[in-house]
């Protein structure tokens, strides 16, 4: 059997890397099954010696995937001549896209519907495209998997017609995060902010995950608390025209916030084994790995009790109920002042990330995609 996975849109900035989600468990799945064949399709090369793996097989193919009228070129046109080349027997893309002119059977990895849950952060042409082709997308596909019940139920409400190709697969959470020491956390904050503890943000920097919110929320925090704390924005600098950066400018407590930039799996999840505290202010429904990584390294998370969130991070979490920068300094300051809550939210944590196992994940998802391959029952 040839799985081919398209890569393309974890390539924004660049060769993917075993921090996209997609790339590490196929790699994995890959190691799982070495009898099986995957084909990783991206429009920029890998690095030379970048995977170990015998059945796995890199092919670069363009145009980007970046313009509607170039994505519509790649899929319908370009992609069913790779997939014949290659003798697919499933072709797998992470979002809500698909090929219509392909006979191959097409398993669809979906963490939710932007264009329908969050419209004011998607653009027009984005809304346009999907509102004419989604049915149609979701119609072809043999099965979609959903990351989280949140999304399956969105699509089940949206495309009825098609409820029977859903199935949930939750991502599961890479063994690299785990409880660090005393002396490996020192370390972690001797490099990144002299020996300070810090709060956490893992994730893209853009205007649509509430970081505004997030830096008033720690003005609030420091003026109340009178604390050294610091606060570490872990991620790609997305914001338009470098607006987050101009911002911190002319922020009061500038000097305690750093733009760590995106880093390696490896390294993210040191800083994330020792941070005090991660805070994901983001409302956006859709499935957000590192609550679950800061709960598997035994750190406290403060979330935002929106779209999935509350699924997936049960009772472990702290809510910050609207996202509002109150709301979120609030239990920023409740985790910091009350040790036997943080310890709690720890212990908690631990128990619920068990429900996320690596393994069992990937289990599910090869069984998912390659029963795709199969005529639906």
């Amino acid at each position: 059997m040839v799985i081919i996975v398209d890569t393309r849109f974890a390539e924004a900035h660049g060769p993917a890397d075993d921090s996209d989600w997609t790339v590490r468990h196929f790699r994995q799945m890959a190691q799982m099954y070495p009898q099986r064949q995957f084909v990783l399709i991206g429009s920029q090369p890998w690095p030379a010696g970048y995977f170990s793996e015998p059945n796995i097989v890199t092919v670069t193919a363009g145009p980007p995937a970046h313009r509607y009228r170039l994505l519509q070129y790649w899929y319908n046109f370009r992609l069913p001549a790779l997939l014949r080349k290659y003798k697919a027997a499933v072709f797998v893309c992470p979002g809500n896209h698909g090929s219509l002119y392909t006979k191959v059977p097409q398993c669809l990895l979906t963490k939710d519907l932007p264009y329908q849950q969050y419209p004011k952060w998607v653009p027009k042409t984005q809304i346009r495209f999907a509102t004419t082709n989604q049915q149609r997308f979701f119609n072809k596909a043999a099965r979609i998997i959903a990351s989280s019940q949140y999304c399956a139920d969105a699509i089940k409400e949206g495309f009825a017609d098609e409820a029977a190709k859903v199935q949930v697969v939750y991502p599961g959470v890479a063994s690299v995060f785990c409880p660090t020491n005393y002396e490996q956390q020192a370390a972690v904050k001797e490099q990144y902010t002299d020996g300070t503890a810090y709060f956490l943000y893992v994730g893209n920097l853009l205007p649509q995950h509430n970081l505004m919110n997030l830096l008033r929320a720690f003005s609030q925090f420091k003026k109340m608390q009178k604390s050294s704390m610091q606060l570490l924005l872990a991620g790609h600098n997305l914001w338009p025209k470098d607006e987050l950066a101009q911002s911190l400018k002319s922020y009061k407590y500038r000097s305690d916030v750093k733009l760590i930039g995106h880093l390696p799996l490896a390294e993210t999840a040191r800083l994330m084994a020792a941070a005090y505290a991660l805070v994901q202010p983001a409302e956006l429904p859709g499935f957000a790995l590192p609550p679950l990584e800061a709960m598997q390294c035994g750190v406290p998370v403060i979330v935002t009790a929106t779209g999935a969130l509350p699924e997936i991070c049960g009772p472990a979490a702290l809510y910050a109920a609207d996202g509002s920068s109150n709301e979120l300094a609030t239990q920023m300051m409740l985790v910091f002042k009350d040790e036997s809550l943080r310890a709690e939210k720890i212990a908690a944590g631990l128990e619920q990330v068990k429900h996320f196992e690596a393994h069992h994940a990937l289990q599910q998802l090869a069984q998912a995609v390659m029963g795709a391959a199969q005529p639906m029952a």
